[in-house]
């Protein structure tokens, strides 16, 4: 049971992190905040909650996305992709449609928000 409540403690960290944080936020980093080792803390995170770390990571800054999507009047997705620290525009293309089955562009357009 400890493991887990680990496992949900940095899972609420990294829901709590500024979409700043959150452009820095490495395994590593967060290894270091919580003083385990990164090895473990991705065993454990992956067996607690059945996702990677990194997945989890990419899932929260696909959400974040949607909700700059939808609070921003114009946007495109290279700009979002740029405030979520995502280097490549693809990238968060690709992400973002495994996350939610559509694209970001698409997504934009629906919501009436596409430039």
């Amino acid at each position: 049971m400890k493991h887990f409540n680990l496992s949900e403690t940095i899972a609420l960290y990294i829901m709590t992190c500024t979409n700043e944080e959150l452009t820095q936020l490495t395994r590593y980093s967060i290894a270091e905040t919580f003083q385990v080792n990164k090895s473990y803390l991705s065993k454990r995170f992956k067996e607690d909650l059945n996702l990677s770390l990194s997945s989890y990571i990419d899932q929260e800054k696909a959400v974040r996305s949607r909700i700059i999507m939808a609070a921003t009047e114009r946007t495109t997705v290279e700009e979002i992709a740029q405030r979520l620290g995502i280097a490549k525009p693809q990238q968060f293309r690709i992400k973002f449609r495994q996350i939610f089955h559509t694209t970001p562009g698409r997504f934009i357009r629906i919501a009436g928000k596409a430039k």
